[in-house]
């Protein structure tokens, strides 16, 4: 009967808290993209952000390096997405198809599922190849100088460039970079609840996730962390005389001054407060699970 099949769908297919926060964090992520005021200014502040790193990698010979680079973010980026919905619902299907049983029942949720977990992937895509975009630049702004192709001033003209493009660019994907790092709190804190449900099995392809986000913010750090390394890079050049010693020591402070690199609201994101947000998550959580029995083992009735 119809309750028959509501059942057997519902047991495969548990109300998990950490399927709900997924799609709230795509709700996010969503309104991110679109702002909440001003849906059609800020994203086309986005595609303009994105079109200017490419024209500019295109300019600089770098377009072979950036599609590499997309072509295998987009593949990890499908993977990782077919990976969660197998994990997901696979069980689910293979039940239903060995006791010859409907999943219609569950189809609407499977959609949802289906949807809430695109975006965040999808997202989670552009933010990689955004950063591995400004990755690319600084490699190429650095390769230029050591090589010699430029001299100290035309070096401080192109960075003050450079500089300009990041600071629009982490304007344009701010919002979405707080949406994913909201998200794996939601995501780490809901599974404690479906773990003290002891939905451990369940929950993993969902919570799984929360395990590779961390890469997204990483990914954005190490931009910043290329740009803060490069006054000691500049320093390692060699000199013929004092006066290129000079404009040599001239440039590494401007260097140091510009602070350039990857911006959430002003506030500069390395891979040290990447590390202090994963840890006080982390730690958070595990205080949490353990004062309401997540990480119990189940006893035996």
């Amino acid at each position: 009967s119809g309750e028959d099949q509501d059942e057997t769908c519902s047991s495969y297919w548990p109300p998990l808290a950490v399927d709900m926060l997924l799609l709230v964090g795509a709700v996010m992520v969503m309104c991110s993209r679109g702002g909440f005021l001003n849906y059609s200014g800020n994203t086309r502040i986005v595609a303009q952000s994105v079109q200017e790193l490419a024209v500019y990698c295109e300019q600089n010979g770098l377009d072979e390096a950036f599609k590499i680079w997309s072509a295998s973010d987009a593949l990890w980026a499908l993977v990782v997405w077919l990976l969660m919905l197998g994990g997901r619902f696979g069980r689910l299907a293979f039940n239903a198809w060995a006791e010859e049983t409907s999943i219609l029942a569950t189809l609407d949720v499977i959609a949802i599922y289906f949807l809430a977990t695109g975006v965040l992937v999808v997202s989670s895509f552009w933010q990689f190849r955004t950063s591995h975009a400004m990755l690319l630049i600084v490699n190429s702004w650095s390769a230029s100088l050591l090589r010699g192709d430029e001299s100290c001033i035309q070096s401080k003209k192109e960075w003050k460039r450079v500089s300009g493009l990041f600071r629009k660019t982490s304007r344009a994907f701010e919002r979405c970079f707080s949406a994913l790092a909201a998200t794996i709190v939601l995501l780490i804190l809901s599974a404690l609840f479906d773990m003290s449900r002891r939905w451990n099995v369940e929950m993993l392809a969902s919570i799984s996730f929360a395990f590779i986000l961390p890469g997204v913010l990483w990914t954005a750090a190490t931009t910043t962390t290329a740009c803060n390394r490069l006054p000691s890079l500049v320093m390692l050049c060699e000199v013929d005389d004092e006066d290129e010693d000079a404009e040599y020591m001239d440039l590494a402070m401007f260097l140091s001054l510009s602070e350039c690199g990857f911006f959430v609201w002003d506030t500069c994101v390395t891979i040290g407060l990447v590390q202090k947000f994963l840890y006080f998550t982390t730690a958070v959580a595990g205080s949490i699970g353990f004062q309401v029995g997540a990480f119990q083992l189940a006893m035996a009735a």
